[in-house]
């Protein structure tokens, strides 16, 4: 693991300083791999792990340069890999628990406003356990009544 010249557009390194040579999109730049995840560099040298380029073994192969529009049509685009988010995914129970427990905006202290809508909720739970209740015992004395 070093310092690469890599693509910012398809991800792909190469030996040499210039355009990418494989998607033709955009200037290879250092990239220090070292890190997780990478980190970009401005120079050949990576500022917190003081690695280096390593020396390229000669001058990359000439080969003849396709028309930009003959490879636009040709070939499937990349997606960069440094805007890849590689961390796996969330299950949804995790999502709706962090959200519950963490992202929840702290409360101010107990206001008569506040104070009113916590009567009025535990008004109305207590009328409906009385409803259920009261169901409930119509139920068990019509079962009586028709036992007898």
């Amino acid at each position: 693991m070093s310092v690469v010249l890599r693509c910012p557009s398809c991800g792909t390194t190469q030996t040499a300083t210039g355009e990418c040579e494989a998607c033709r999109e955009a200037q290879v730049r250092y990239y220090c791999t070292n890190h997780e995840p990478g980190v970009w560099l401005t120079g050949p040298t990576c500022p917190q792990c003081e690695a280096r380029v390593k020396p390229a073994p000669g001058p990359p192969p000439s080969r003849p340069v396709p028309s930009r529009a003959a490879t636009a049509s040709t070939r499937p685009r990349v997606v960069a890999e440094a805007s890849l988010d590689v961390r796996p995914p969330q299950p949804l129970w995790e999502k709706l628990l962090r959200g519950a427990v963490f992202d929840r905006p702290r409360r101010e202290p107990a206001s008569l406003g506040q104070a009113g809508g916590f009567l009025m909720r535990v008004a109305l739970r207590l009328v409906l356990v009385v409803v259920l209740l009261v169901v409930a015992l119509g139920a068990a004395l019509y079962l009586i009544a028709r036992s007898l």
